[in-house]
């Protein structure tokens, strides 16, 4: 079993274009029954180290659902700067060395700060709306699922010329003292 995994990796790596799914890269009058399809050249040889070989076992064995969440996740990070990811890096190692207790207790704080700072945009917001209007658009917030959400807040942070996702709004002006 652990041979045609290794083979099955190793051909993969090998033969990236190799399969149904990218048939139609080649024209099909290069495709005739007397021609054989020509392969890419293969990668440089690539010796796979120990923390890659359990990561391959790890996706072997994920769900679908985990594997396309996992995709969502690396495709965010790609995007990511370098230095934020170090700093995510070195966050998620004070999780893990962390207790279970503590654990919980990183998450709630990070719930509850996530939490004030979307009330603090939302009611920067409604403040800048007539009462009724505000009322109206506090219940459609709260009828809105996830995703609904999610574009809701974009929207008002549009609106405030807040940027998207740079950190904590910035706080409202502060009144001016006339004397």
């Amino acid at each position: 079993m652990n041979k045609f995994i290794i083979t099955a990796v190793a051909c993969a790596l090998t033969f990236p274009a190799f399969g149904a799914e990218n048939a139609g890269d080649v024209p099909a009058e290069k495709c005739s029954a007397k021609e054989p399809r020509e392969l890419p050249p293969p990668p440089p040889p690539h010796e796979m180290t120990k923390t890659e070989l359990q990561m391959l076992k790890t996706l072997f064995l994920m769900r679908n659902e985990e594997l396309a969440r996992l995709r969502q996740m690396i495709a965010h990070l790609e995007k990511m700067p370098i230095e934020k990811r170090k700093k995510m890096a070195e966050g998620l190692d004070r999780v893990m060395n962390a207790t279970p207790e503590e654990r919980k207790k990183m998450v709630e704080d990070a719930r509850e700060r996530f939490k004030k700072m979307q009330e603090n945009l939302l009611n920067r917001y409604y403040a800048t709306l007539p009462e009724k209007q505000a009322d109206a658009e506090r219940e459609k917030f709260l009828k809105l699922d996830h995703a609904g959400k999610r574009k809701y807040l974009n929207s008002v942070r549009e609106k405030l010329g807040v940027p998207k996702h740079k950190g904590n709004p910035p706080p409202p002006p502060a009144p001016k003292d006339e004397r």
